[in-house]
Protein backbone atom coordinates (compact mmCIF):
# COMPACT_ATOMS: atom_id res chain seq x y z
CA UNK A 1 0.00 0.00 0.00
CA UNK A 2 2.81 2.50 0.90
CA UNK A 3 4.67 1.83 -2.85
CA UNK A 4 0.80 2.54 -4.66
CA UNK A 5 0.69 6.13 -2.54
CA UNK A 6 4.54 6.72 -3.23
CA UNK A 7 3.72 5.92 -7.21
CA UNK A 8 0.76 8.13 -7.04
CA UNK A 9 2.75 10.42 -5.48
CA UNK A 10 5.08 10.23 -8.23
CA UNK A 11 2.44 10.36 -10.65
CA UNK A 12 0.81 13.39 -9.41
CA UNK A 13 4.20 15.49 -9.82
CA UNK A 14 4.95 14.74 -12.88
CA UNK A 15 1.42 15.89 -13.75
CA UNK A 16 2.25 18.88 -11.58
CA UNK A 17 5.43 19.61 -13.25
CA UNK A 18 4.08 19.83 -16.44
CA UNK A 19 4.75 22.73 -18.87
CA UNK A 20 1.82 23.39 -20.60
CA UNK A 21 1.51 26.61 -22.88
CA UNK A 22 -2.15 26.26 -23.03
CA UNK A 23 -4.19 25.84 -19.21
CA UNK A 24 -5.62 23.01 -18.86
CA UNK A 25 -9.10 22.66 -16.73
CA UNK A 26 -9.22 18.82 -17.27
CA UNK A 27 -6.77 16.22 -17.71
CA UNK A 28 -5.72 14.61 -20.54
CA UNK A 29 -8.12 11.33 -21.75
CA UNK A 30 -4.89 9.42 -21.46
CA UNK A 31 -3.20 11.03 -17.86
CA UNK A 32 -6.89 9.62 -16.47
CA UNK A 33 -6.97 6.31 -17.67
CA UNK A 34 -3.52 5.92 -16.60
CA UNK A 35 -4.42 7.48 -13.08
CA UNK A 36 -7.52 5.51 -12.72
CA UNK A 37 -6.11 2.01 -13.65
CA UNK A 38 -2.91 2.55 -11.22
CA UNK A 39 -5.79 3.50 -8.54
CA UNK A 40 -7.19 0.34 -8.79
CA UNK A 41 -4.18 -1.92 -7.71
CA UNK A 42 -1.32 -1.98 -5.18
CA UNK A 43 0.28 -4.14 -7.46
CA UNK A 44 3.76 -2.97 -8.65
CA UNK A 45 3.55 -5.19 -12.15
CA UNK A 46 -0.09 -4.16 -12.96
CA UNK A 47 1.01 -0.26 -12.05
CA UNK A 48 3.79 -0.37 -14.48
CA UNK A 49 1.08 -2.15 -16.83
CA UNK A 50 -1.01 0.85 -16.92
CA UNK A 51 2.04 3.44 -17.76
CA UNK A 52 2.74 0.65 -20.27
CA UNK A 53 -0.52 1.35 -21.82
CA UNK A 54 -0.26 5.02 -21.17
CA UNK A 55 2.86 5.34 -23.05
CA UNK A 56 1.83 3.56 -26.44
CA UNK A 57 -1.22 5.72 -26.16
CA UNK A 58 1.48 8.84 -26.57
CA UNK A 59 2.79 7.27 -28.86
CA UNK A 60 0.01 7.02 -31.39
CA UNK A 61 -0.76 10.65 -30.35
CA UNK A 62 2.63 11.12 -32.27
CA UNK A 63 2.06 9.29 -35.39
CA UNK A 64 -1.41 10.75 -35.60
CA UNK A 65 0.25 14.24 -35.32
CA UNK A 66 2.66 13.50 -37.51
CA UNK A 67 0.16 12.35 -40.17
CA UNK A 68 -2.16 15.32 -39.72
CA UNK A 69 1.18 17.51 -40.18
CA UNK A 70 2.61 15.88 -43.42
CA UNK A 71 -1.26 16.68 -44.75
CA UNK A 72 -0.52 20.25 -43.63
CA UNK A 73 2.80 21.21 -44.41
CA UNK A 74 4.67 22.07 -47.44
CA UNK A 75 7.50 19.48 -48.60
CA UNK A 76 10.21 21.50 -46.90
CA UNK A 77 8.64 21.92 -43.83
CA UNK A 78 7.73 18.75 -43.68
CA UNK A 79 11.38 17.59 -44.34
CA UNK A 80 12.29 19.67 -41.50
CA UNK A 81 9.75 18.26 -38.90
CA UNK A 82 11.19 14.99 -39.91
CA UNK A 83 14.39 15.97 -39.26
CA UNK A 84 13.85 17.37 -35.94
CA UNK A 85 11.38 14.10 -34.87
CA UNK A 86 14.13 11.87 -36.00
CA UNK A 87 16.69 13.46 -33.53
CA UNK A 88 13.71 13.23 -30.76
CA UNK A 89 13.55 9.78 -31.56
CA UNK A 90 17.48 9.76 -30.77
CA UNK A 91 17.04 12.12 -27.49
CA UNK A 92 14.57 9.60 -26.21
CA UNK A 93 16.66 6.40 -26.62
CA UNK A 94 19.58 8.47 -25.05
CA UNK A 95 16.91 9.29 -22.06
CA UNK A 96 15.62 5.87 -21.73
CA UNK A 97 19.25 4.69 -21.31
CA UNK A 98 19.74 7.25 -18.82
CA UNK A 99 16.57 6.53 -16.94
CA UNK A 100 17.50 3.23 -16.61
CA UNK A 101 21.34 3.93 -15.53
CA UNK A 102 20.18 6.10 -12.56
CA UNK A 103 17.83 3.55 -11.79
CA UNK A 104 19.26 0.36 -11.95
CA UNK A 105 20.86 0.18 -8.55
CA UNK A 106 17.53 0.93 -6.56
CA UNK A 107 15.90 -1.93 -4.91
CA UNK A 108 12.63 -2.20 -5.10
CA UNK A 109 9.64 -3.09 -7.25
CA UNK A 110 8.36 0.76 -7.26
CA UNK A 111 11.57 1.70 -9.02
CA UNK A 112 10.24 -0.09 -12.17
CA UNK A 113 7.48 2.44 -12.13
CA UNK A 114 8.93 5.25 -11.68
CA UNK A 115 11.64 4.51 -14.17
CA UNK A 116 8.12 3.60 -16.21
CA UNK A 117 6.49 6.80 -15.09
CA UNK A 118 9.92 8.79 -16.27
CA UNK A 119 9.57 7.64 -20.33
CA UNK A 120 6.10 7.91 -20.68
CA UNK A 121 6.57 11.49 -19.48
CA UNK A 122 9.34 12.00 -22.29
CA UNK A 123 6.70 10.52 -25.73
CA UNK A 124 3.57 12.60 -23.48
CA UNK A 125 5.29 15.55 -23.86
CA UNK A 126 6.49 15.16 -27.75
CA UNK A 127 2.97 13.93 -28.01
CA UNK A 128 1.63 17.42 -26.79
CA UNK A 129 4.32 19.43 -28.64
CA UNK A 130 3.33 17.66 -32.17
CA UNK A 131 -0.31 18.81 -31.45
CA UNK A 132 0.68 22.22 -30.24
CA UNK A 133 2.89 22.71 -33.89
CA UNK A 134 -0.54 21.01 -35.71
CA UNK A 135 -2.89 23.98 -33.46
CA UNK A 136 -0.59 26.89 -34.84
CA UNK A 137 0.21 25.65 -38.23
CA UNK A 138 -3.88 25.48 -38.38
CA UNK A 139 -4.62 29.19 -36.94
Amino acid sequence: MFMKKLFLIFISLIFLSCDYSIAQTTMHPIDKAEQDCISKTADTQVMNQCSVTAQNAWEKEIKKSLSELKSVLDKESYKSLMNSQNSWEKYKIDEYNYIDKILENKQGTMYLNVNKGLKVDIVKQRALKLQEYLNTVND
